[in-house]
């Protein structure tokens, strides 16, 4: 039998079989990580389930008597594997309210990968760009994903303070990327803008200032939105953390994308774009950025001069004339200018 308790904000708090709640009653917006439900069900087996998840009432007319997860598919998938009751806060209201309180959850989340910001991000500026369409009267014919209406790509009517605070125009953003719909992106970065301003209430609501919000909604745009199965086959990868990796592939073709992605899925330690386009042929880079190796040498130069500094004086002249033949003929020019150089200095010369 169901038990019930009373929970600090006032929702009902109830004691669930599993079995009894839909993970797919309503559009789930995060990605899944089966790889963290057996150490979250450890967990929970220690210390118990410290936080509700929060489910709505079955949809009207719904042939599904089951409750709906707006919260905590992860705390549902623990306790399902434990065979236990899980801990349930009862939410309402429409739709797009029980989808705020799920992006409002997790947008919070200080542990959240970029995809998955991105995701939530992206979301969130979608149902942004709907409620202004509704509070405005028209009708929008297409939905989220046709042509956006000029009310929300037009900043005419949006406050000088706000705008102010925009780079030039509409240019509201660095120009997007060859594989991003240019009018989608910059109708939910309007839509932000004109709801929230780029000010401290877009800094409260998200947390982001406004060129990392364009980015997250250039990586939504470009990869999570038309490509939501191939995305979440990487959420668990390297990648997934990596804001310029997934801007470089937003930017390629859409089968450029689909291959890219599903070669990272199977190459989670990837952590590059790159690696993914060369492996399949899309680049004829050498597979490794320039920034890349940059940071690789820097990170060699560092290890070798501490490792050098602690060499005595007698071992240096006696390393000397391997420390000659070690070094690359183009270098070693240089590097004997570069010794010249200070022996006159310590000489005085």
């Amino acid at each position: 039998m169901n038990t019930t308790a009373q929970s600090p904000a006032g929702g009902e708090v109830l004691r669930l079989p599993t079995s009894q709640i839909d993970p797919d009653g309503i559009e789930r917006i995060g990605f899944f990580h089966a790889s963290e439900v057996a150490t979250l069900a450890d967990i929970i087996a220690s210390d118990g389930q410290l936080e509700p998840i929060l489910i709505a009432a079955p949809a009207p007319r719904s042939k599904d008597r089951r409750w709906r997860l707006v919260c905590g598919r992860h705390r549902l998938a623990a306790c399902a594997m434990l065979g236990i009751e899980v801990l349930a806060r009862v939410v309402t209201g429409t739709l797009v309210e029980l989808l705020r309180m799920q992006t409002a959850e997790q947008i919070d989340r200080r542990d959240m990968t970029v995809l998955e910001r991105a995701a939530f991000v992206g979301r969130r500026a979608e149902m942004l760009r709907e409620k202004a369409i509704n509070e405005a009267g028209a009708s929008n014919d297409q939905g989220l994903g046709g042509r956006p209406k000029k009310l929300l790509t037009d900043l005419s009517g949006v406050s000088p303070s706000i705008v102010a605070q925009l780079p030039k125009k509409v240019e509201i953003a660095p120009p997007p990327l060859p594989g991003v719909p240019k009018e989608e992106l910059e109708a939910d970065t309007a839509a932000v803008a004109t709801r929230y301003g780029w000010a401290a209430e877009v800094q409260e609501e998200f947390g982001l200032h406004y060129r990392k919000m364009h980015r997250l909604l250039t990586i939504y745009r470009g990869l999570i939105k038309p490509f939501r199965v191939e995305a979440e086959g990487i959420a668990h990868c390297r990648i997934a953390n990596n804001a310029d990796a997934l801007l470089q592939l937003a930017g390629k073709t859409a089968p450029a994308r689909i291959k890219a992605l599903q070669w990272l899925a199977e190459h989670p330690e990837a952590k590059t774009a790159e690696e993914a386009l060369v492996a399949l042929g899309i680049s004829s880079s050498k597979g490794v950025r320039d920034a890349d190796q940059q940071e690789g040498e820097s990170k060699l130069l560092t290890r070798a001069a501490s490792n050098l500094a602690g060499l005595t004086p007698s071992t240096w002249i006696s390393w000397a004339p391997r420390l000659a033949e070690t070094i690359k003929p183009s270098a070693l020019k240089a590097v004997r200018d570069a010794i010249d150089a200070r022996i006159a200095a310590m000489e005085g010369r």
